[in-house]
């Protein structure tokens, strides 16, 4: 099978030359072999072939079959994005948003890639797109375009995009206020072990909303965004602790997670550790 992919990719045509890199590269059917793989793409690259561009530029970028080069890696992403590639049309935002390569910041190119990369129904792109319409950086702000952004990609499974999109029909920013829609969204984007969502789901539950308070459950989600590092979680956490409330009352554990949160500097926390230590407060 690998001899008559050879021959194919030898012939010239370019499908056969990218799927030779793919089995080249993953050793697929045959040894391992990156820099050979490379070889290929780029001849599939040279024939406009915009997965192969794409997979070139990745191999620049990580140095993976070649030497690790920028410049060479950002060149071929452009051309995949100018072939309508959207996964290249959002690295190529990205890039012009960051500015951290040799391309200069340029917030107004980033909108214009991820566009395009948005209207093919990419989530990632409607995601950092709506961002770009929130604040108004490259854009003119509009926050009900942000907000169908993000019910786009959450539509497609985009965790960051849901997690935003509950905050906005919880407050009511960008859409007609909603908190049972919103804490519907903030609970898939917590499912996926987002750790904001987690925390606010925590929240909801605390506070009842959108849904029943449910202490034990305010802490469930706490915990979760707690383990992994947002101090706020840490301080709820906690202050959950401290007053038996949603669980069986534990000051050592309580003051565990206050350190905790202290040591990320939140300041509710270095608070209440230096109460817990006698220290004058400021």
């Amino acid at each position: 099978m690998i001899e008559d992919l050879i021959k194919a990719a030898e012939s010239g045509k370019a499908m056969d030359q990218f799927r030779l890199g793919e089995a080249l590269f993953f050793g697929q059917d045959t040894e391992k072999d990156l820099e050979k793989a490379c070889h290929y793409w780029r001849l599939a690259a040279d024939q406009g072939m915009v997965e192969a561009q794409y997979n070139l530029a990745q191999a620049y970028l990580d140095g993976q079959g070649v030497s690790p080069d920028l410049k060479e890696a950002f060149g071929w992403f452009y051309k995949a994005a100018e072939g309508g590639l959207p996964l290249a049309q959002f690295t190529v935002g990205g890039a012009y948003y960051s500015g951290e390569t040799f391309v200069d910041r340029d917030p107004a190119e980033a909108v214009r890639w991820w566009g395009k990369a948005a209207d093919q129904g990419l989530p990632s792109a409607q995601f950092y797109l709506g961002l770009m319409f929130f604040s108004g950086d490259g854009i003119e702000k509009d926050e009900a375009k942000a907000v169908a952004l993000w019910r786009k990609a959450s539509e497609n499974g985009y965790g960051l995009a849901q997690a935003n999109l509950g905050s906005a029909l919880c407050t009511g920013v960008g859409v007609a206020e909603d908190p049972v829609e919103g804490v519907a969204w903030w609970r898939k984007a917590a499912d996926q072990g987002l750790s904001m969502a987690q925390f606010n789901l925590g929240n909801a539950y605390n506070n009842g909303l959108g849904l029943e308070v449910d202490h034990g459950q305010a802490v469930h989600w706490w915990r979760l965004a707690a383990e992994q590092d947002v101090p706020e979680a840490q301080y709820n956490l906690g202050g959950a602790y401290f007053s038996g409330l949603g669980v069986e009352k534990d000051v050592e554990k309580a003051i565990e997670w206050w350190r905790k949160a202290a040591e990320r500097d939140y300041p509710p926390a270095l608070e209440n550790i230096r109460l817990l230590e006698g220290k004058p407060t400021h």
